[in-house]
């Protein structure tokens, strides 16, 4: 299988400068993180934003809404790279199982009654114990770079191309989405959780009030109508955007330090070798699940 490795972890490239010194013309600052949407962007802050609003979804005690939140994020991300790779529009519908929850309505509209039972005592042990939500919000933070690198890997080696869609199932790019899903999960059930988790723990621990930034964007969202269990899955990318763009700007500049600290923490010596490590798993558990298919 081809190398889908990403250039920094290759022997003898090194990624490039983040700029130039000498006398040519003045580099623009980037926009502040949060205005770094899907669509635009550097590829890091692309990746951190998306893995950060995946790990807010965890603060969020509101029934359905945080599940929204967080597949709208990976969906998000997978479209904005399938697109700077030149898939097709529809590739990010058809490839479906890279970003959808595996539970689906399973889940969610089975466990309504218990879901909405709970979500009082959820409220109130976030607010009591942040730092363990923290902690499961790192988790949720790491699992999302780890998928959004490995997809990335898979564009840069020609997968996941698919070509126009069938008129009749079924179609390629969706089942190669779903061999490729099914190969993460099965690589980073070997990861080491406990280096990814702690050195995204003491990335976002310096940010001063995230838990406002995620309570605020909570409200923003539920104002549009976001998280409605009878919309279609994904939901209205635009509310994300907007809500964002409402935040007070105390909260927008917490995202934008999260975001911040989350894209740092990649350089993590910790989080690139337990990636590196995931990229091989990887390879292997897809090779072998295209083995058993041939």
């Amino acid at each position: 299988m081809s190398d889908l490795r990403a250039p920094a972890d290759r022997p003898g490239e090194d990624p490039p400068a983040a700029g130039a010194s000498g006398g040519g013309p003045a580099v623009p600052a980037p926009p502040p993180a949060h205005e770094r949407g899907p669509a635009g962007g550097d590829a890091t802050s692309l990746h951190a934003r998306a893995a950060l609003l995946t790990g807010l979804a965890l603060l969020v005690p509101v029934p359905f809404l945080d599940d929204w939140l967080a597949e709208r994020a990976r969906r998000d991300l997978v479209g904005a790279l399938l697109a700077r790779h030149g898939r097709a529009p529809d590739a990010v519908t058809r490839a479906r199982a890279l970003w959808a929850d595996p539970g689906g309505c399973l889940s969610g509209c089975l466990g309504l009654p218990l879901r909405l039972l709970l979500a009082p005592i959820k409220k109130l042990l976030k607010t009591l114990f942040f730092v363990l939500a923290l902690r499961s919000a790192a988790m949720a933070i790491g699992r999302t770079l780890a998928l959004g690198r490995t997809v990335e890997r898979c564009l840069a080696a020609g997968r996941l191309a698919g070509g126009p869609a069938p008129a009749a199932p079924p179609d390629p790019l969706a089942r190669e989405a779903a061999r490729v899903r099914l190969a993460f999960d099965r690589a980073f059930a070997g990861t080491d959780r406990h280096a990814l988790r702690q050195a995204l723990v003491l990335a976002l621990r310096g940010v001063r009030g995230l838990p406002a930034a995620a309570a605020g964007l909570a409200r923003a969202l539920r104002g549009r109508g976001a998280g409605d269990p009878a919309a279609p899955a994904g939901g209205d990318g635009a509310a994300v955007e907007q809500a964002v763009g409402a935040l007070p700007g105390a909260q927008r500049r917490a995202l934008d330090a999260a975001i911040d600290a989350v894209g740092a923490a990649l350089d993590d010596p910790d989080v690139r070798a337990v990636l590196v490590a995931l990229d091989a798993r990887f390879d292997d558990a897809l090779a072998a699940l295209e083995r058993a298919e041939a």
